[in-house]
């Protein structure tokens, strides 16, 4: 098992978990401006994508390193 089906795993686990707890993916959670934006969910959602990338860029060093 390499380290890509671990992730990939975990995802589809967590997916799930979010599902059975009725949670919803929608577009507009994910919204850093407009109307129905609160400060506290824009600030939100920049720590979360901040935190995406930061795991992308790992990923990509990881993988030019090999």
């Amino acid at each position: 098992m390499d380290w890509y089906d671990v992730v990939v795993l975990l995802l589809i686990i967590q997916v799930v978990r979010f599902r059975a707890q009725g949670g919803k993916i929608r577009l507009q959670d994910f919204k850093l401006w407009g109307k129905d934006v609160t400060p506290e969910q824009r600030r939100n959602n920049l720590m979360g994508f901040a935190v995406i990338l930061a795991l992308i860029g790992l990923g990509l060093l990881f993988w030019l390193v090999d």
